[in-house]
């Protein structure tokens, strides 16, 4: 009777997210952002309470320059998730190009709290930090990432750019 249809209803909503996150997955391994976007919406907008499904959105938002909308769905994944490292990261760098810097190095400290030895921790503190006219603090930043992924050319390069 009606119990019947209420775990059918849930079970096809249940169905339909994983399968538009499945989607969003698969456009974020390809690039396509505005179908992260567009899949996460539809696996949200099936399951409200996963809240998991908002992250490749985020980090799309992220790419894509949509900052704002990026804080919102990003924050409502660390509140539901506060491990969540490429979380607080997406987070730190969405908070760093809305110019909200001092929230950005909250996120990259949460981080650091979370995974001490993260090398992509210290290079987004390192441009942070370079961004805030903290050179030398962005210098060691980016020492601590290097010591920690010393083959990391990106790292490299901008240590010597950064010396001159």
């Amino acid at each position: 009777g009606a119990l019947t249809l209420i775990v059918m209803r849930w079970e096809y909503h249940a169905l339909c997210s994983e399968y538009h996150f499945s989607q969003s997955w698969k456009a974020h391994a390809q690039g396509d952002w505005v179908t992260v976007i567009d899949a996460g919406a539809l696996a949200y907008q099936h399951n409200p309470y996963r809240k998991k499904v908002l992250f490749p959105m985020g980090e799309a938002f992220v790419r894509t320059g949509k900052h704002q909308e990026a804080i919102k769905v990003l924050q409502a994944v660390v509140a539901e998730y506060p491990y969540y490292i490429n979380a607080w990261l997406n987070l730190g760098m969405a908070y760093k190009y809305s110019g909200r810097n001092h929230e950005a190095l909250h996120c990259y400290q949460k981080v650091l709290s979370i995974q001490p030895n993260y090398a992509k921790a210290y290079s987004n503190l390192a441009i942070l930090f370079e961004a805030m006219g903290q050179k030398s603090k962005a210098i060691e930043a980016l020492q601590e990432a290097l010591r920690l992924e010393p083959k990391n050319s990106s790292s490299l390069q901008k240590l010597n750019q950064w010396k001159r």
